[in-house]
């Protein structure tokens, strides 16, 4: 009876084996075979094992970290960007025990790359003129130290261009440009120059009124700068930048420091010096300084994009801006021809009497003056001559009678005089509405 309950079932476990499961009398339906683990990770998944996934990848990626030849200095972790294990730092001295480096062979097309020196590397090519550079690569290995890095970021293969990308240069710093009384805040930072051996800094934009570039040279021991206006500034920052301009015409001096430390001390001779804007400072700060005047007391703005300031503009600057403070503006000339009057507005005097006048008196209409995209009105335009005498005396009566307008008068110095003054005022001056 017993003999029918149980059978004669034979298994064995040989020596090699390792926590083998034997069960009896079993029948297995539908055996699954994980040959690697993303065959087990996927059936896992099927079964809806879904914690044991969870269990099984941070053990394998663990496992897998410390794999690394450097571990626990460097680590193998995957990289979702490469989609492959790369090597990690895991200290923050990794590259200082185990600097990376790479060792390959690598072919320059210099056709491509003119400004390049044969003597500098391409790295240093590419930082020196912050350009990108490809090189033909024959072979390529990365390092970590002397040691072969097992999980490279990049992996050779047939064909490949290495890519030099230059990292950029260091954030520009605070410096102060001077030169006499005046003082200028400006920004300094490297720049690029395709000109081996030479060093270029210079100013970045921060609203200064100039660019200013310093370069110097490898193998000579000299400095050169190079200084040029910008357009666009307000008009204080312009200001500043003539009285700069004009400080460095009269002292041949300038210093540019960081801080309490001087970085350049550059003395001038005077034909370095010569150029138009220096020999124009003293004239575009008053123009300047007379802009400013007319906009505090007219509450109104210039445009700020001065271009060619002719002669025209800066008298009429100066006039304006000295009539609305009630003062006359000083002119000395030995010759005037731009006076012209209607007929009953010449002054009997000055085609009447024999005898020269001490003082003679133009007052004129003002029909429209304009300055610096502004138009303005006025009531009065007052001219007086002080050592002057009417040139074109039988002209002026001959049209004087006529009743012409517009009739032209000329003056010339009084006996005896090399020349005469003209002092001018203009009277009830208004701001007129932009003309659209």
């Amino acid at each position: 009876m017993f003999s029918k309950l149980f059978h004669k079932n034979t298994a064995s476990i040989f020596s090699k084996s390792n926590n083998n499961i034997i069960v009896q009398d079993s029948v297995i339906n539908n055996p699954v075979f994980c040959a690697d683990q993303s065959d087990m990770i996927q059936t896992l998944g099927q079964m809806g094992q879904y914690d044991i996934i969870q269990q099984q990848a941070i053990k394998v990626l663990a496992a897998a970290s410390k794999t690394h030849p450097l571990y626990p200095v460097f680590s193998a972790k995957p990289n979702k960007d490469l989609d492959r294990l790369v090597s990690t730092p895991e200290t923050e001295d990794a590259f200082k025990q185990y600097p990376k480096r790479i060792k390959g062979t690598f072919l320059v097309d210099y056709t491509k790359y003119p400004y390049m020196d044969k003597s500098e590397t391409p790295w240093e090519y590419a930082y020196r003129t912050q350009t990108t550079v490809e090189l033909k690569t024959t072979a390529y290995q990365e390092y970590l130290g002397d040691i072969k890095d097992p999980f490279p970021v990049t992996k050779y293969k047939e064909g490949m261009i290495t890519v030099i990308e230059a990292p950029q240069f260091p954030p520009a710093i605070e410096a102060t440009i001077t030169s006499g009384n005046v003082s200028i805040p400006i920004l300094l930072r490297r720049k690029p120059c395709m000109n081996y051996g030479q060093m270029v800094f210079g100013t970045v934009p921060n609203n200064c009124g100039f660019n200013l570039n310093l370069t110097s040279y490898k193998d000579i021991q000299k400095t050169d700068l190079t200084i040029k206006k910008t357009p666009g500034c307000d008009l204080i920052t312009q200001l500043k930048r003539e009285r700069l301009f004009l400080e460095m015409s009269k002292t041949q001096h300038l210093t540019i420091s960081i801080g309490s430390s001087s970085l350049v001390d550059v003395s001038f001779k005077k034909s370095e010096l010569a150029a138009d804007m220096f020999k124009l400072a003293p004239y575009m700060v008053n123009y300047l300084e007379n802009l400013l005047s007319i906009e505090k007391c007219l509450s109104c703005k210039f445009d700020l994009t001065i271009g060619s300031v002719f002669s025209d503009d800066y008298r009429t600057a100066s006039i304006l801006a000295s009539s609305l403070e009630n003062k006359w503006h000083r002119v000395k000339t030995d010759f005037d021809q731009e006076i012209r009057c209607d007929y009953n507005h010449i002054p009997d005097n000055i085609v009447d009497s024999p005898e020269p006048q001490e003082l003679i008196t133009i007052v004129g209409k003002v029909l429209n003056i304009t300055l610096q995209g502004l138009h303005f009105s006025a009531d009065k335009y007052i001219i007086v001559y002080k050592g002057a005498k009417l040139n074109n005396v039988s002209s002026v009566i001959k049209n004087r009678k006529k009743k012409k307008k517009n009739i032209l008068l000329t003056f010339r110095p009084s006996q005896g005089n090399n020349s005469f003054y003209k002092f001018y005022k203009i009277e009830g001056i208004k701001l007129l509405p932009e003309i659209q």
